[in-house]
């Protein structure tokens, strides 16, 4: 195995339960030391491509390879893979060091490198000082990092985790997503992560893989897949986004282009992309969507009055119905102007925030 080598490769890969097809041709690489995670709604494929990697199933077609191994009808136990599940699944009746001890003795190993691997992973996970306590006398959170440590414990080639998060509450997760990051970066140890979570995914990942129908819709840095979509669909499952179609649009001239949605005209700045009328749409987040009680000079401004106020605490969403146009969502700070339902306002958009996107 070189450094070049992918830790985990698929090819081409699909998987099928009797007539139904999960995941669709499907090639995707992880490399060495890199957190990617898969993210997408319930069904779309994701913890099916897991468990491929996992070994719970053979490809239908396709290759599954394990730092350039051939791994596609290999089982479990011989993969050395940690995995991390939404439920702990601890022994109760042991404490958590003999938890996080079970795989060793599973694979025979001796007691001093045992005793030794199990301190190390406990120090990993700052739990050196609960080794003797059982999981009834362990917080949710703490239960959760006996899982991660039971994981790392036997250096593992890879990681694998199902929204390991998703039964905590927002604070705990918040945590616990900082502590699964920092200590796959410390043990230097390639990832794949499995959520629906659209946050989780943008503060862990190296790449996040965007999973539809048992496809790859975009892949990219969060930064990438947030603020270029692939699609209508990506940019509207990956945070909140105002969309119009286009039915017209002029050729950008002076940094502006003019777009025509359902018979109203917005002039925007230019961006990235050529519009291809019945094709595509814009789409903008709401933190470019700027709100002022009054034009400002020198900057195109689009008239409208707020129809509705979601505060957020540090922000707030406000809803803008244009003169004569679409709707749409700025967001806006939680502590800066305050604004009133049917109060007028004045929009416009910062330069290139603004992405042209195919129709789905």
């Amino acid at each position: 195995m070189t450094s070049s080598t992918p830790a985990i490769s698929l090819e081409d890969v699909t998987v099928r339960y009797g007539s139904q097809t999960a995941v669709a041709n499907v090639s995707l690489a992880v490399e060495q030391g890199e957190f990617v995670t898969l993210l997408g709604p319930s069904g779309s494929g994701k913890t099916t491509l897991l468990n491929l990697v996992a070994g719970a199933f053979a490809p239908y077609k396709g290759t599954v390879r394990i730092n350039g191994k051939d791994v596609s009808h290999a089982p479990t136990h011989t993969r050395n893979i940690g995995m991390v599940f939404q439920s702990y699944t601890l022994f109760p009746s042991k404490t958590v060091a003999k938890n996080v001890a079970f795989p060793l003795e599973i694979r025979r190993e001796p007691k001093e490198k045992k005793e030794r691997r199990v301190l190390d992973a406990l120090r990993t996970v700052r739990l050196l000082d609960h080794a003797d306590k059982l999981p009834a006398q362990i917080s949710g959170g703490q239960a959760q990092r006996v899982a991660l440590a039971r994981a790392i414990v036997f250096d593992p080639d890879i990681l694998l985790f199902d929204e390991p998060l998703g039964a905590l509450d927002r604070a705990l997760r918040k945590d616990l997503q900082r502590e699964i990051r920092r200590i796959q970066q410390s043990i230097d140890v390639p990832a794949l992560y499995v959520t629906h979570d659209q946050e989780e995914a943008m503060t862990m990942s190296d790449r996040i893989v965007l999973f539809r129908d048992g496809g790859i819709v975009q892949q990219g840095t969060p930064r990438e897949v947030y603020e270029q979509p692939a699609s209508v669909w990506a940019a509207t499952f990956l945070g909140a986004a105002n969309v119009w179609p286009i039915t017209r649009a002029n050729p950008a001239s002076g940094g502006e282009v003019t777009i025509e949605t359902d018979g109203f005209t917005v002039t925007l700045p230019a961006s990235a992309g050529d519009p291809v009328v019945g094709a595509t749409s814009v789409v903008s987040r709401p933190e470019d969507c700027v709100l002022t009680s009054a034009e400002v000079d020198g900057v195109r401004c689009h008239p409208g009055s707020v129809t509705a106020i979601e505060y957020l605490g540090t922000g707030q969403n406000v809803t803008v119905r244009l003169v004569g146009g679409p709707q749409l969502v700025a967001l806006t700070s939680g502590r800066g102007q305050r604004y009133e339902v049917g109060e007028p306002v004045f929009c416009h958009w910062r330069p290139g925030a603004h992405s042209i996107v195919p129709a789905d």
